[in-house]
């Protein structure tokens, strides 16, 4: 259910935009993984909470589940450049998620998986280098409508909002991603 979530926020331009203030993020650490628009958290975890309640898992166990997401979202955000290995085959490691937020034209679309890369490889979006190669650089961009730019202002460290307001008003020659399967320049 996850992974399609994930895919249709890439691809519905409405839930693009609040899932872009994830994708902002032009480091990839630990913090890149709780970098969300509030509405985007409420869809996500509404997806897999609420359905555990009502199918009668405890409130322990959904408590444990969410510890475990989070926990598991901060990994894979990490900037750990730790070869993995085995596990790579059977969990989304910081590699292979860093893949997905890449600005690489072949980093576009890819790696939709939350925990497990089995469903890309199921519905042919696995993407994850032989040569054990990372993404050259991360981030998106777009212009931003000013409703929207202060709808995310507070989910932005300042110096990041000021660059992406500086791309969107002025014109200033700076790659961005202006949505889900495209790059400019601004």
């Amino acid at each position: 259910m996850q992974y399609w979530v994930h895919r249709l926020v890439h691809r519905i331009p409405a839930l693009w935009r609040f899932h872009a203030v994830h994708h902002s993020a032009q480091n990839m650490d630990w913090m890149a993984g709780a970098r969300m628009h509030f509405l985007e958290i409420l869809v996500l975890r509404g997806t897999t909470v609420f359905p555990m309640i009502l199918l009668g898992f405890t409130q322990g166990a959904v408590n444990a589940y969410v510890l475990v997401v989070y926990l598991f979202a901060t990994f894979a955000h990490s900037n750990l450049g730790w070869k993995l290995g085995f596990f790579e085959k059977f969990f989304v490691t910081p590699r292979f998620h860093h893949w997905h937020h890449g600005i690489e034209k072949e980093a576009i679309d890819v790696n939709f998986s939350i925990h497990f890369p089995l469903f890309d490889k199921l519905f042919g979006t696995h993407h994850l280098p032989e040569n054990s190669r990372w993404p050259e650089g991360y981030g998106i961009g777009g212009r931003s409508n000013h409703s929207y730019f202060n709808w995310t202002v507070a989910m932005q460290s300042a110096s990041e909002v000021t660059r992406i307001h500086r791309a969107c008003t002025t014109g200033s020659n700076v790659r961005l991603v202006a949505s889900p399967g495209e790059t400019s320049r601004v």
